[in-house]
């Protein structure tokens, strides 16, 4: 099936010509009808530009947007039949909830009949049928994020762009609100393009997604995916909490790497760039993931198994996650289900990983945060 939304080689440069700053490089991407695909990055990744480029409010100053067959590159907003959720809601506090629904219908001249229709429609699928009396400062931050959304689909938009739509809502409520909207576009059947710095909730309401950094497309993949097998160590650190071993490679075939850490213990494991080709005596970095690490000695085989001392223990209500020292400068997490008898700040044990939890990368590459 072909996509729905195709997004070519896009560019954005802002400046003057002795100053071009390249908010936007080569994106692309290709998303299916009726997903719902998120942008995810860090601040001044693009993400936002590349949502403003497809919903026509900036001009790309190269590559091609098309949807459902028809180009988009060049045409103006109004001609799009999109929707569109900004960071604010912009409700007009003098108007029922009613009319500000219906404003953009009455401005392209609907019917009145129509309007009564569409907006009890729009308003029933949002949940908040019975609320159009009432005026924007009644509600909650949820019910307001709730009739922006209603705004949007009541023209029944061929495509739904949402940008940070829950970026004013207080932690809890945010959890909720993206369930509720992820629910919403699943019942309208909507292709939509979500933008969020917000790894938790990308993870929990995308299709699919895709993680930008400094105006490109790092990686595309679904939730799990992306998570499980990050491109980079970029990637890895972003999309979650993440462990990175330091070591050699030693040999490399197929999706393999053979490594040795400092303690000289010699491991084989897959690799998480692909597009990597180890040399003998490279640096090397391995991934693990804090739930993938296991504290006390298990049985032989299969698994990697280090000498290490509790350095700190933190309750998370889920979870407790340990610190623990291996003595290569930086700490390794463990995931607990439950605080582990015996295992207090000070004691000392063995962290017990999988070999098919580890992941390695080119030693070269760094966190984000830590990239120059």
């Amino acid at each position: 099936m072909p996509a729905a939304l195709v997004v070519e080689k896009l560019c954005k440069e802002f400046g003057g010509a002795a100053e071009r700053v390249a908010a936007v490089r080569d994106v692309s991407l290709a998303v299916q009808a009726g997903e719902l695909f998120t942008l995810l990055g860090p601040s001044g990744c693009g993400k936002t530009t590349t949502l403003r480029l497809i919903a026509g409010l900036e001009t790309a100053s190269a590559g091609r947007i098309v949807f459902e067959g028809q180009d988009f590159t060049a045409l103006p907003p109004f001609r799009r039949n999109l929707g569109m959720v900004f960071q604010s809601y912009a409700l007009y506090p003098h108007m029922r909830i009613f009319e500000n629904v219906a404003y953009g219908l009455r401005a392209r001249r609907t019917p009145d009949a129509e309007v009564r229709r569409r907006v009890a429609e729009v308003l029933e699928l949002v949940g908040l049928s019975g609320l159009g009396e009432r005026r924007p400062g009644q509600l909650s931050g949820g019910q307001q994020q709730r009739i922006a959304l209603a705004r949007a689909l009541v023209y029944r938009p061929r495509l739904l762009l949402l940008d940070e739509p829950l970026s004013n809502l207080d932690a809890k409520l945010r959890v909720y609100m993206r369930e509720e909207i992820r629910k919403i576009q699943q019942r309208a059947g909507i292709t939509t393009v979500y933008v969020t710095h917000d790894q938790e909730e990308a993870l929990s309401i995308s299709d699919r997604l895709a993680v930008m950094y400094r105006g490109q497309v790092v990686q595309v993949g679904t939730p799990a995916e992306v998570y499980e097998w990050p491109a980079t160590v970029g990637v890895a650190d972003f999309l979650g909490r993440a462990n990175f071993l330091d070591a050699w490679v030693i040999g490399a075939g197929g999706d393999r790497v053979r490594v040795r850490l400092p303690s000289g213990a010699a491991l084989e494991v897959r690799r998480g760039d692909s597009a990597w080709a180890p040399g003998a005596d490279e640096a090397a970095t391995l991934f693990v993931r804090p739930e993938r690490v296991r504290l006390g000695a298990g049985a032989p085989g299969g698994a990697v198994e280090l000498p290490c001392t509790v350095q700190r223990c933190t309750f998370l209500g889920g979870i407790v996650r340990y610190a623990l020292d291996i003595g290569a400068g930086r700490p390794v997490l463990a995931d607990a289900q439950r605080l582990l008898p015996g295992m207090g700040v000070g004691v000392s044990t063995r962290l017990r990983v999988d070999l098919g939890d580890l992941r390695a990368y080119p030693g070269t590459q760094r966190p984000w945060g830590e990239a120059a």
